[in-house]
């Protein structure tokens, strides 16, 4: 096997397989591996450590292996969490724990309706970009489920590692899941003093499209170039915006007072001539 990728926290992808059959191996620590076939569309996942449980096998499935997939059949999947505010979404991207899941979770304390907050497929139309979960879901750490709901009880683990919890919240059943129109991108910066919203050029935005996408072979040159093209095209087709702000649960109500100012100021500004043609 020849190792594409690994990560420091000890994530790697292997391609495996035959040239007819290409295949790829997802190793997932000491924990759990999964091995891709994409033009079966099968995935196989071996659990290797008796600590592994259903809970961190879902979430593996989820929110790493099947977003890889989407993305290795061209489609542009972020690592995004989103909430619908009037008719359109608000993407909140960037690494982990800077803070998107606290975020997310605090606008549908305050009424937004949510998508998720891990994950999202970007898609171009005639009339502009969209965005759909693959998932809808909710997961926080303790800290945040006791500042944000501290009446919620109904929890469960997300992976026997983390000390994440999902939220029993009202979902698919109540709020519609359908692709949305996306209405602007907020890229989190580290922590500061004041609230901070810096418009983005469309270069800056680009490239924190492709830092923030899965892939699972970036080796595979004719995928990255169509992924260029894909995050150029939402880079120059939807505000971006850095987004700055003290970590302080008290200051959240005025950072949602700010992201929907925004919102209400931009609107996507589709190319015609052709761009939005993923």
């Amino acid at each position: 096997p020849k190792i594409l990728w690994s990560d420091d926290d000890g994530l790697s992808v292997e391609a495996c397989g035959t040239g007819n059959q290409p295949e790829y191996k997802l190793c997932f620590w000491d924990e759990v591996t999964a091995r891709i076939n994409p033009q079966q569309k099968t995935i196989r996942i071996t659990p290797l450590s008796p600590a592994t449980t259903p809970a961190t096998l879902e979430h593996l499935l989820h929110d790493q292996i099947y977003p890889r997939l989407l993305a290795h059949e061209g489609q542009l999947v972020l690592h995004a969490g989103a909430v619908k505010i009037g008719d359109q979404l608000a993407v909140f991207l960037g690494d982990s724990g800077m803070g998107k899941s606290t975020l997310v979770a605090s606008l549908y304390q305050a009424g937004a309706a949510l998508l998720n907050d891990d994950t999202l497929v970007a898609t171009a139309e005639a009339n502009g970009f969209y965005g759909q979960a693959i998932y809808q879901g909710l997961r926080l750490l303790p800290d945040s489920l006791a500042s944000l709901f501290p009446q919620q009880t109904k929890t469960r683990p997300m992976a026997h590692y983390s000390p994440k919890q999902r939220l029993d919240v009202a979902l698919a059943s109540e709020q519609d899941s359908r692709p949305r129109a996306l209405g602007a991108l907020f890229f989190l910066a580290p922590a500061s003093t004041a609230i901070g919203l810096r418009r983005m050029t469309a270069a800056e935005a680009c490239m924190g499209l492709i830092t923030n996408s899965f892939s699972l072979d970036p080796t595979d040159t004719a995928l990255a170039r169509h992924k260029l093209q894909q995050a150029a095209a939402l880079a120059n087709g939807i505000p971006a915006f850095a987004l700055s702000y003290p970590r302080d649960y008290n200051i959240l109500p005025q950072v949602h007072t700010a992201i929907r100012a925004k919102m209400a100021e931009c609107r996507p500004q589709p190319d015609l001539k052709g761009e939005l043609s993923f």
